[in-house]
């Protein structure tokens, strides 16, 4: 379930990185490499990071805690502050809301 909503979440994640390029004349193939390339560095420190933590078990706990936090930090900064500068205040609010709950029911029947 955890992968699940971490997918989830890569979807607007991955349009605030083509949109702009797009935007700004970048061609569509280009733009795909490029996604691809940050998703695939996302895979790699994925695997690196249950690597060290399968080492040392004792900083799961704390690396969880790392990681929720720093995605926490990108939606914050970069993410909100974009849907907000271009008038759909509404819907984007409306839409992380629904996120949360969707997040927050399913982790209620599966936690």
């Amino acid at each position: 379930m955890i992968a699940f909503g971490i997918a989830l979440q890569n979807i607007p994640e991955g349009m605030v990185i083509i949109a702009p390029m797009l935007a700004a004349g970048v061609s569509p193939v280009k733009t795909f490499v490029c996604a691809m390339v940050t998703g695939l560095i996302e895979v790699v420190g994925t695997l690196l990071g249950y690597w060290a933590v399968s080492i040392a078990s004792a900083i799961l706990p704390f690396a969880l805690a790392f990681a929720g936090g720093t995605m926490l930090y990108v939606i914050s900064d970069e993410m909100i502050p974009e849907t907000h500068a271009h008038g759909s205040e509404t819907g984007a609010t409306y839409a992380l809301l629904a996120g949360f709950c969707v997040m927050l029911v399913s982790d209620f029947f599966l936690g």
